[in-house]
């Protein structure tokens, strides 16, 4: 998942750099954005190297989470970092929505989140009515 997530954030900056189309510093964020993420799943790793060795205190700590995960919210939060649900990039916002993946929602007509991504383009979602982000998209057209 590291590596697909590594390979999307990467893959849209490049195509809008030589297009001509991004801002200046665009390609800078990808290391702003990713190595965050990286940091944490190699935390991840670290933590599932210890709870698997034979000592006793690792034994210990095994059952210990063996036992979380027998939870709701143990489950929860096990999946959802194997998932990479809980990925978020901070883009300087305190929505609790930005920066993570979209949800598969409803919207009103009963169109789903998923649905408009099939064709595998972009997609902005834009709440707030925002005209800078109206002015942006009119540049793009149907793309």
């Amino acid at each position: 998942n590291l590596g697909l997530g590594d390979a999307m954030n990467l893959g849209w900056k490049l195509a809008a750099t030589i297009h001509n189309k991004s801002p200046e510093g665009l390609l800078d964020s990808y290391y702003t954005e990713r190595h965050p993420i990286g940091v944490k799943v190699l935390d991840w790793s670290r933590a599932q190297v210890v709870v698997m060795r034979p000592d006793p205190h690792s034994l210990a700590l095994n059952a210990i989470i063996r036992d979380l995960i027998n939870t709701r919210d143990g489950a929860t939060y096990i999946a959802g970092r194997v998932w990479g649900v809980f990925t978020q990039y901070d883009l300087g916002s305190n929505h609790p929505l930005v920066g993570h993946s979209v949800p598969n929602f409803e919207f009103e007509d009963g169109t789903r989140t998923g649905e408009l991504m099939l064709d595998g383009q972009g997609i902005l979602l834009d709440f707030d009515k925002n005209t800078s982000l109206q002015i942006l998209v009119s540049e793009y057209g149907d793309q």
